[in-house]
């Protein structure tokens, strides 16, 4: 665990705009950025869940950040399909099913 948190934590403070987790990683870098810039009047937490909660976000906010990296990855679409899928899935395994029944 404590070797995860120090990767998250190079992460982080890399500098770098582009990190391995596009969702998470890069909105913490970027909530980092924005508390050093403004000299450490916001963006206290890592993961913007408390800052957001008690208003001190500077810039976007986590939930913000979670629409945004949503919209970019068609979130919505793909749970669309997904769903879809699984449902034509289950009509299908349901027809084989009646037929199996009806030929005995």
């Amino acid at each position: 665990m404590v070797a995860l948190l120090s990767l998250e934590e190079a992460f982080t403070y890399s500098g770098y705009s582009i990190l391995p987790s596009t969702i998470i990683l890069a909105g913490m870098a970027r909530r980092l950025d924005g508390h050093f810039m403004n000299e450490g009047e916001g963006n206290f937490g890592a993961s913007g869940l408390l800052d957001w909660a008690f208003g001190t976000s500077i810039g976007r906010d986590v939930l913000e950040d979670v629409k945004a990296e949503m919209e970019k990855h068609d979130v919505e679409g793909r749970t669309e399909n997904a769903v879809g899928n699984a449902v034509s899935n289950v009509k299908g395994k349901a027809r084989k099913k009646e037929k199996k029944s009806s030929n005995k």
